[in-house]
Order: structure tokens, then sequence, then C-alpha cells
């Protein structure tokens, strides 16, 4: 098992309730963590994900949009009230917790402060990642977010990548 997905799954396991992974690669890393949170023998409770995006809301793994997401406010309180195993994804949400562009958003703040018991109480596994390109927690989160860093892809993987790419290029006109 890779080192981050060794450390990814003790911390989901863990019930860490928010999880930092700053990386410009989100498409890379969205398919990362469906692969380590829906296999059995990485995580023991296959967990749904959900990715959040301002422009859409949350988008489950079968790629269905859900209804009234769209909000930041409304995303948490439907990651509150989920009870199901899930990993829910916020892309960009360092926006509305960062110390710049006209400062942090108290009420995000206050509303992920308020989400951390439900998150490590809750009957069902869940954990919130942030992923951006940069996140600065905020003052009163930052012992409360873990970080953890996305390595960059292997040999392997861009060979396997560059093959694909290849194999479905053959027999096309280039």
């Amino acid at each position: 098992m890779a080192n981050f997905d060794k450390e990814l799954c003790d911390l989901l396991r863990a019930r860490f309730p928010f999880i930092n992974i700053t990386t410009y690669e989100e498409e890379r890393l969205v398919n990362e963590l469906t692969r380590i949170v829906t296999t059995p023998e990485l995580i023991h409770t296959p967990r749904k994900v959900f990715v959040w995006k301002s422009s859409e809301g949350f988008r489950n793994n079968e790629g269905i949009i859900e209804e009234d997401t769209f909000d930041k406010h409304s995303a948490l309180k439907y990651i509150r009230e989920y009870n199901q195993p899930a990993v829910f994804v916020l892309l960009d949400f360092h926006i509305f917790c960062e110390k710049c562009n006209g400062g942090v958003d108290n009420n995000i703040v206050r509303s992920l402060k308020d989400l951390m018991p439900n998150l490590k109480q809750s009957m069902q596994p869940k954990n919130v990642i942030f992923v951006s390109p940069t996140f600065n927690s905020p003052d009163d989160l930052k012992k409360d977010v873990t970080v953890l860093d996305f390595e960059l892809p292997q040999q392997e993987d861009i060979e396997r990548v560059l093959n694909e790419i290849i194999d479905a290029n053959a027999g096309g006109n280039l």
C-alpha cells in the first residue's frame, strides 16, 4: 500500500473529522480517494464519495448531483444530516475559510466547528476533505484540520496513462 493510501486510511478509520489535501490535481486526487474509500480491503467500512463544487453543489460517486447543496451552508447541512458512511470532498472551500480576499466567513468557521461533533460521534463514519492549491486554516480550526500530502504520480502511473492514450489513439489519424 502506498504511503498516501495508508496515511489516508488511518486518518479516515480514526475518524479525523477534517483533512486538508493541498494539490492542483483535483481529478487525480478524487479518483484516488474514490478508489481508496470504496475498497473494503483498504478502508474496512467502504464509504460513498461526495464532491462539492461551488458551481454545482455535491455530486456523488455515481455522478448524481444532490439537490439543494449548491450553497456552502446547505452543503454543510447536507453533511450533518447524511447518515451513511461517506467522505465529503470540498473543492476550493478554502475561499470561505482563509484570511484573504475580504476575510474569513465567520459563519462558515462556526458551522464547521459545530459540524465536528457530528462527524466524530456519528453512528456511521463521515469525514470532510478540503482540496485546494492552498489552504490556510483559520486560527479557530488549526488544531482540528489534519494536513496530508498528496504524492506526485509514480513512474508506473505515468506510463500507464501514456499507454492508455497511445492505445486509444492507435487506430485513429493523429
